[in-house]
């Protein structure tokens, strides 16, 4: 697959930046990413928005709600959630920011036609922080979102919480895949006839690959991932364009 973040920054330059982690400087090069990613962070944890950051989840004493799984959505599925203020029994999906670098991506559009069932068709996205200690706090506050979901649903139920190591110059950092599938099943649960598929629109499908093999499959909120430039008040513009430092939000 291509990627819709190709549009967002340099990729040749950031892979010429991946080069450079494997050359004789890469530790000085590791150090300015990371440096990078740390100021990146630090302004997106500032402000009205700090708890909209995975990391609060670490403690949670800051949080003025209580965070909870629940079985609700469309298609019906085990979500993390806060209970609505406004509404008896009804409860809000929640949805957290993080900051990484883009080691690999995964992304629509498609460049050829898959020759699987459509059902298996995954977007992904990994990131790492190399060895910052601020993106060691979000790969923990994963952690703590993952025990929840373990105690909320059967035994054996989980796949493995997504954390990897990548390698550079045989140095080993942390970094975590997101994945999520590109259609839903018409009988998934929760899903019903009345069930209003979303519109693929060019950018996404610019060859009509996937809405020539979509079929009775669904393109939900769910399969979407949705790419956004970040505002310059979080202080990205100061990163350097070419590096590989996450300058978009990408909800998965």
């Amino acid at each position: 697959m291509s990627s819709v973040l190709s549009g967002h920054y340099d990729v040749p330059a950031a892979g010429e930046c991946w080069s450079c982690l494997s050359g004789e400087k890469g530790l000085i090069e590791a150090n300015h990413l990371v440096s990078c990613l740390d100021h990146c962070i630090n302004n997106a944890s500032s402000g009205p928005n700090k708890l909209m950051q995975m990391s609060c989840l670490q403690s949670q004493r800051d949080l003025d709600y209580a965070v909870t799984i629940q079985n609700i959505g469309v298609p019906r599925r085990f979500r993390l959630c806060k209970r609505c203020s406004n509404v008896e029994n009804s409860f809000e999906e929640l949805v957290y920011r993080a900051q990484g670098i883009v080691v690999e991506c995964n992304l629509l559009p498609l460049t050829r036609e898959s020759t699987g069932s459509r059902f298996n068709l995954r977007q992904s996205i990994v990131l790492s922080g190399l060895d910052s200690q601020i993106f060691e706090q979000f790969l923990d506050s994963c952690a703590v979102v993952y025990n929840l979901f373990k105690r909320h649903l059967p035994p054996n139920s989980l796949f493995p919480l997504a954390q990897e190591t990548i390698q550079i110059n045989d140095i080993g950092y942390p970094a975590i895949r997101f994945t999520n599938p590109v259609f839903t099943k018409p009988d998934a649960e929760g899903v019903t006839p009345h069930t209003q598929s979303l519109k693929i629109s060019d950018e996404l499908d610019p060859a009509g690959i996937l809405r020539k093999s979509q079929g009775t499959a669904l393109y939900l909120d769910d399969n979407a991932i949705h790419t956004f430039r970040v505002d310059k008040s979080t202080g990205i513009e100061n990163c350097n364009g070419s590096h590989p430092v996450a300058s978009v939000s990408v909800t998965l």
